[in-house]
């Protein structure tokens, strides 16, 4: 787990040691790959934005090498756009995990990005070059990892969707709420004044 955040790693560490993994945690890019030298995990989930060295550097320099390349490499972000998305899948990142994700999602998800390793399915990836606004990225992908990849930006994007559903159902709540105080303080006032 490379997460620059002390809290945020702490709080996914304890989800992931409490169902039974086994963790490490890197507080950067760089610190993880002193950990992986002495140390190969089962996935690696990563934050995007961190000193020293990002998420996506950190997944380039671990799929190019040739040791580790094998190991699941999964971003961890709050929500992304486009470019993150393709910036992602050139760096080799096998898909997503989302920070505001309940427990079970959570482990869902690493379950998920676990399996092919487990059935002993790595399969060999060719470049696909593919631009956007104006960028050409070079993709090492094979068309399981492309599906894989699209299915998990997917979920992120459903779960973000339901929880800007939910945020905007409390606003709408807290909105009526109030309303109906100030028609209730509007009436008291016009009783008292007349």
């Amino acid at each position: 787990l490379v997460e620059d955040s002390p809290t945020q790693g702490k709080q996914i560490q304890h989800v992931l040691e409490t169902a039974g993994y086994s963790t490490r945690l890197a507080g950067n890019g760089r610190e993880a790959l002193d950990i992986l030298k002495d140390y190969a995990p089962g996935l690696i989930i990563s934050d995007i934005k961190m000193p020293l060295m990002d998420g996506f550097t950190l997944c380039s320099a671990v799929k190019a090498d040739e040791a580790l390349r094998h190991i699941p490499f999964v971003l961890l972000t709050s929500f992304t756009g486009p470019q993150d998305v393709l910036e992602s899948l050139a760096a080799g990142a096998d898909g997503f995990v989302s920070k505001g994700m309940n427990k079970a999602d959570m482990l869902e998800s690493v379950e998920h990005f676990l399996m092919p390793r487990a059935a002993g399915r790595v399969p060999e990836r060719r470049q696909v070059d593919f631009a956007y606004q104006g960028l050409t990225y070079h993709i090492p992908a094979d068309t399981a990892h492309i599906l894989n990849f699209l299915v998990s930006t997917y979920h992120m994007a459903v779960r973000h969707n339901y929880e800007l559903e939910r945020v905007r159902s409390e606003l709408d709540q807290a909105n009526q709420a109030l309303e109906r105080k100030y028609r209730e303080l509007a009436a008291s006032e016009a009783r008292f004044q007349g």
